[in-house]
This record gives structure tokens, sequence and C-alpha cells, in this order.
């Protein structure tokens, strides 16, 4: 969803709500599954004093693979999203003495909130999705889950340490 913010940016005082729906999909390549549901944005952009605001919250549901077992995971998360937006090319306003990198420079008066949004959801993704914080995880040797049941494998031995292990054998 593109906005023109020039009522915002001419206007003290002046707020633009928001409340819609956008899809992730277009962030990914057509052979690439898209885990994530129907991305509901709410916010709004505001003037307060000359100095512009946007203030929102992204929710979704993710589905995905735990990263330690791969069992399924469902997640409901809530991104918030808050920026100072400045009319102006960033590349030029870094040479200024009062640059501030919290700001997002804009161009023109429009805002393709959705490409704003959806930058902001992937920062927040963690590194790592685990279905519980107690996960253990797969077996190395022979791939049991071993959330759901104990490996009744023998734990693989380092070839380095085959010799000691033998010893221990005796």
């Amino acid at each position: 969803m593109t906005v023109d913010l020039t009522s915002v940016f001419n206007n003290d005082g002046f707020s633009l709500p928001f409340d819609y729906e956008f899809s992730m999909s277009d962030y990914f390549s057509a052979d690439e599954e898209n885990p994530f549901s129907l991305i509901h944005a709410k916010g709004k952009i505001f003037n307060r004093t000359g100095i512009v605001y946007l203030s929102a919250q992204s929710e979704f549901t993710l589905t995905t693979a735990c990263d330690r077992c791969a069992s399924d995971i469902v997640r409901s998360m809530t991104v918030p999203s808050e920026h100072i937006l400045v009319i102006g090319n960033e590349d030029e306003a870094e040479n200024e003495p009062d640059y501030d990198d919290n700001r997002l420079y804009i161009p023109s008066y429009q805002l393709n909130l959705d490409d704003l949004l959806a930058e902001d959801i992937w920062l927040s993704m963690p590194v790592t999705i685990l279905c519980s914080d107690d996960c253990k995880g797969i077996c190395p040797s022979c791939g049991t889950n071993l959330n759901e049941e104990t490996c009744s494998g023998k734990k693989a031995v380092d070839p380095r340490l085959e010799a000691l292990a033998k010893l221990l054998e005796q």
C-alpha cells in the first residue's frame, strides 16, 4: 500500500490512521514457500510539532519447522514499528552535521508501507526458532526426535578416539 504523505507533512497535528492486510509472498521467489499468514498492519502516521512519526504493529502467524528437531511450529507474532519520517535523500543527508540514522529518509511524499513494514518484520525475526526452550533436538546418529522418544542406538565414537573406546570396553 502506497501512502501519500503530503497532507501529513504540511499540517501540524494531522494524523493518518491505517488498518489493512498485505501478503509477504511478494518477498519470496516463485519456488519458495511463504511461511507467513496475511500480515495485519494497524497504526498511524502523524505530525507532531513538525516532526512526522510512524507508529504501527504488524500481527501475523508464522508456520515453520523447529531449528533443532524439525517439528512443525505455528507461532503468532506481533512486530512493532516506530519511525521518524523525513523527506530527503539519505546519501546526501549523511554528510550533514545534524544527520540522525534513526530517521527514515524518503525521497518523495509517497511511502510504500508494505515494504517498510516487511523490512521491520524481517529484521525482527529470531535467528533460531525453537518449538520450546527445552527442545532436545534429534539424535545425530539415528535421527530420532529426542523430544518424543529416547534414542536406543549407540552413540557414535569419534574415529580419532576409537582406540580409547576399545580400551574402555575391556
